[in-house]
């Protein structure tokens, strides 16, 4: 029910912008128009108890993107901000630590909050605790186990369905995204995605960087950033917080004032089959949401028949043909396949070196003998 890290590569880069961005795109769906007006898919993220059509608050202030480290090779055991629905508390941000109290259930609020990319869904225990990225034991072994999901079985599994209904549904938005593949053949006819076989001998996979082609409304020298699809919790570590002192952690950390309970907030990306352009790349992908309507309702109203309309839209067209979307791949330096790299470089692109064919060789000679 999971993708390990040789099945799926969990690399993306993040910054700032990025979430910057997916706030004002959601922020000009949430406002935009009267209930009446709202599209088809736009209409249902009213709240699901009430049955209310209230446009939800986008809480994703200066002060918060302010505090967001970008990280252009973001992997699981790292801090990201994440979009997801407040629930029916309000989590007030003091460094990335965040206090449990209680507010007004009656007006939606979607927020930005810093998560662990990497879903824990157990509890911790006082003899095997979760660990925070600020503590010395801390290692980011435990979240590689749950960094993505399959979305084509995730309601299937009870442990995933119960976060979606629960409403733990979140965005995460990037950049972009990395995939690695081995040197091989491109699709016939697609020039542009072509391997070649490496001049250096270099026998490690060749990243690719993903992103979409599309500029911002802000800014024509920025590409929007990918919306990804996914879930999220929160556990407790197995440690207790006995005073307001304890509020150290600069991590995705919340303290339950009611029982002093410290808790650990983690997520997972929803996975797909790759878009038929880029599957000789890699054959599984991430939900990308590329409609920021349908992005808000996966926010504010989750549901098996939206996930499938997400998946189809970044797939096929209403005749089954394969949709043109708006994502583009190139290469990338190989420096990033060190999880620690954070070059500025990383999403750079590269020209590949190419080792001449055996047609090309004789062509060669037989142009150089008319010289002669």
């Amino acid at each position: 029910f999971f993708n390990s890290p040789k099945i799926m590569c969990g690399r993306a880069s993040f910054t700032a912008q990025s979430v910057s961005a997916a706030a004002i795109s959601l922020e000009a769906v949430g406002s935009s128009s009267s209930p009446a007006a709202a599209t088809p898919s736009s209409s249902s993220y009213c709240d699901a108890d009430s049955g209310s059509n209230k446009r939800p608050i986008i809480s994703c202030g200066h002060d918060t993107i302010e505090k967001i480290e970008d990280n252009p090779n973001i992997s699981p055991g790292n801090v990201a901000t994440v979009f997801r629905r407040a629930l029916p508390f309000k989590q007030s941000t003091i460094d990335a630590t965040v206090t449990v109290e209680k507010s007004n259930p009656s007006v939606p609020i979607v927020e930005c909050t810093p998560m662990i990319w990497g879903l824990l869904p157990q509890q911790g225990t006082s003899h095997r605790p979760h660990h925070l990225p600020h503590h010395p034991d801390f290692t980011a072994s435990p979240h590689y186990k749950l960094f993505n999901a399959r979305s084509e079985t995730v309601y299937e599994k009870k442990s995933f369905a119960n976060l979606i209904l629960n409403g733990q549904t979140c965005l995460f938005s990037v950049e972009g995204y990395y995939e690695w593949t081995y040197n091989k053949p491109p699709p016939a006819g697609d020039k542009k995605a072509m391997v070649p076989r490496s001049l250096s001998g270099d026998k490690r996979k060749q990243p690719y960087f993903f992103h979409s082609k599309e500029r911002t409304q802000q800014t024509t020298s920025r590409n929007k950033p990918l919306l990804l699809a996914g879930i999220w919790s929160s556990v407790r570590t197995g440690r207790h917080c006995a005073n307001t002192h304890c509020h150290e952690a600069k991590d995705a950390t919340t303290y339950n004032h009611d029982s002093s309970d410290e808790l650990i907030t983690t997520f997972a990306i929803l996975t797909m089959d790759a878009h038929p352009k880029y599957s000789w790349i890699h054959d599984r992908q991430p939900v990308i949401i590329w409609d920021a309507s349908m992005a808000l309702e996966w926010l504010m109203n989750p549901s098996p028949d939206l996930l499938e309309r997400i998946r189809n839209l970044s797939t096929y067209d209403s005749r089954g043909h394969s949709n043109s979307l708006p994502l583009e791949a190139y290469p990338v330096t190989k420096k990033i396949s060190n999880g620690k790299y954070r070059g500025q470089d990383c999403t750079l692109e590269i020209k590949l070196e190419t080792v001449p064919s055996v047609k090309s060789f004789f062509a060669a000679g037989t142009s150089t003998k008319e010289d002669q």
